[in-house]
Formats: structure tokens, sequence, C-alpha cells
């Protein structure tokens, strides 16, 4: 059974990259989900679900406002990727695993 094992440095990079471009990939549903959350409960809502609050964000702010956020969204989820995955290696090698 053929079998990849990363040092630290590899796993750090794969998982740095991996979970970074994850985090700038879904930054534009999480904009809309955050605006969705924080409409006023109670009153007349802006947004009646998840495409016409998109709707109203591309009409009002532009296309842009979708990545407001993803700096601190991509410093924030790239090195708790990196992280996990150099924990995953290193409980995989330890326990002498190959992997999922």
């Amino acid at each position: 059974r053929w079998s990849l094992r990363w040092g630290t440095v590899e796993a750090a990079a794969a998982g740095f990259v991996a979970g970074g471009l994850a985090g700038l990939l879904t930054n534009p549903f999480d904009v809309i989900k955050t605006r969705l959350q924080t409409q006023m409960g109670g009153m007349e809502s802006s947004s009646r679900g998840t495409l016409e609050c998109a709707r109203n964000i591309l009409r009002d702010e532009g296309p842009l406002a979708f990545l407001k956020g993803s700096t601190a969204r991509f410093l924030w989820v790239a090195p708790g990727s990196a992280i996990t995955l150099v924990i995953f290696e290193r409980i995989m090698s330890f326990l002498n695993l190959s992997g999922p």
C-alpha cells in the first residue's frame, strides 16, 4: 500500500494553502450568512432569503462587498489548518498508520 509521509514543513505548507484557499472561497457565503443573522429581529427584514440577500449586497455595495473580512478570515483559517494538518501527520506517524 502506497502512503505519503509528509514532514512538518510540508504538512504546514499544505494545511496553510488549503485552509487559506478554502477560507477565501467560502468568504462570500459567510458574508451573506452574517448579513442574514444580523438583521434586526421582529422588524421587517431587508432580505427574505439567501439569494435575495446576495442580490441586495451586489446591487447596493458591488461585488467586492463579498470579500469583506476575507483578510481576517484568511489569517484565522490558514494557520489553524496548518496546525491541524501537522498534528494529524504527527499522530499518524506516531501510531504508524498510513492515513485515510
